[in-house]
């Protein structure tokens, strides 16, 4: 596989949040794809979409900006920064939390592997903490004292 269709394959979760199209993503993943996210470790297909698709709903500009682009064999890493208004719910796993038209900007790892042009396990970190903190969901430091 030539080194721009790995790139490609790796941006896929990127580029379905900037399409607004999670199922852009989906059609690349592989049998047995395996997820890593922010306090969700191992999630199969399913579990990495409901984790994702909440995103959309709460952040309706949503933008992936890839700064840099590492390869090394069937390994893509991205480094990007994710911008967006919290302007609907989040549904998280305590219930919901409501908007309140506030931006936040963090910057987001992915490592992907790719075989046979299908993602076959993909990693990314961000921190959670950061845009909590942003969003006024939780006291900054500012706020603590």
């Amino acid at each position: 596989m030539n080194q721009d269709t790995l790139v490609a394959t790796a941006r896929g979760l990127f580029d379905a949040f900037n399409a607004r199209d999670l199922s852009r993503w989906e059609r690349s993943l592989a049998p047995g794809f395996i997820a890593d996210y922010p306090c969700a470790p191992g999630l199969g297909r399913d579990a990495a979409r409901a984790y994702n698709a909440p995103f959309l709903d709460a952040f309706p500009d949503l933008r992936f900006t890839v700064q840099r682009t590492v390869v090394q064999g069937d390994t893509v890493v991205l480094e990007a920064t994710a911008e967006g208004t919290f302007g609907g719910v989040l549904q998280g796993p305590a219930g919901p939390i409501p908007p309140n038209g506030r931006r936040g900007s963090i910057r987001v790892v992915l490592i992907a592997e790719v075989r046979d042009g299908r993602l076959v396990r993909e990693v990314t970190v961000w921190n959670q903490l950061d845009l909590f903190q942003q969003l006024g969901i939780i006291p900054g430091p500012e706020q603590a004292a």
